[in-house]
């Protein structure tokens, strides 16, 4: 549901028919398909025109800067483009998590999740799965530009993600949970993928966590998708396994498979995987991947 907030109301005299506006929304300025006007007339006689704006479900929605007025007013006044969620944690120390709109690129800006409080917060998640609700098998085009529901499952896209981390030097955390429960992580310190034209090739490395280093071997290796085979394999591992990853011969990790709900009924090698936690015989029941720079 869209939600509105009143950003100004402009006083008008009843005699002057002229009527101007400044309103400083800086990045967060929205198209006027967004605002609605009211005029009503106060005890002495002038008329008033509130305009308020509607905020987009994508940025309204668990957006603590929509919601604290305290926040909101730094919105304004600060003029800030953040980069990442990094930079909206920095700012705002206390702004809870959820959906922020940021700028890597400059332009309109992307929605993002951000959490706001694990392990320091300030992390803008690219990943996630939690109940198979979205399809992961997607092609190039797709993943470059990124699909689903941020604040659901999601990949937010490749192209995105390497407009973030060219940005400095950034790490990677992997949140993995079981279906019995139990939760492990997995943390780089250093973290970026290439461009395009790259194959938005993979670095990573520095890992430290409970989950077991299952990246290692994608490291250094361009993104495959079904429709655009970039692993080093004879084969094709994203048509095979049904996920798009940084394939190398092919994987120990994947993490964009197949979501089985069962974990016991996947294929070897097939679902969300994470090869040196649980092996290549069960598929996992949800993974999170974020980022964060390095302050």
């Amino acid at each position: 549901m869209l939600g509105l907030v009143d950003l100004s109301v402009l006083i008008l005299c009843v005699q002057s028919v002229q009527v101007t506006a400044s309103i400083a929304l800086g990045q967060f300025a929205l198209s006027s398909k967004y605002w609605n006007q009211r005029l009503s007339k106060s005890q002495d006689g002038s008329v008033v025109l509130t305009t308020s704006y509607r905020f987009p479900k994508e940025i309204k929605q668990g957006d603590a800067a929509a919601k604290d007025d305290k926040i909101k007013h730094k919105l304004v006044q600060t003029g800030l483009v953040p980069v990442d969620c990094g930079d909206i944690h920095k700012a705002w120390p206390r702004a809870p998590s959820g959906v922020y709109r940021i700028y890597p690129a400059g332009g309109q800006g992307h929605p993002a999740y951000c959490d706001m409080t694990l392990d320091g917060g300030g992390w803008t998640i690219f990943q996630r799965r939690v109940d198979g609700s979205e399809n992961f098998y997607r092609n190039w085009d797709e993943y470059k530009t990124g699909f689903g529901n941020v604040t659901a499952e999601h990949w937010l896209g490749n192209q995105l993600v390497h407009e973030v981390t060219v940005h400095g030097l950034y790490e990677l955390r992997v949140n993995l949970e079981d279906f019995e429960g139990n939760k492990r992580f997995a943390k780089y310190s250093h973290f970026r993928i290439g461009n395009e034209a790259d194959g938005y090739r993979l670095t990573v490395s520095g890992y430290t966590g409970n989950a077991g280093d299952s990246l290692k071997m994608a490291q250094g290796q361009k993104f495959s998708t079904y429709d655009r085979d970039l692993d080093t394999n004879s084969g094709n591992c994203a048509e095979d396994s049904k996920g798009a990853w940084w394939h190398a011969a092919c994987y120990r990790s994947l993490l964009n498979g197949v979501y089985y709900r069962n974990p016991s009924a996947a294929p070897n090698w097939r679902g969300l995987i994470w090869y040196h936690w649980k092996g290549e015989k069960y598929s996992l029941k949800s993974s999170t991947m974020m980022i964060r720079k390095h302050s």
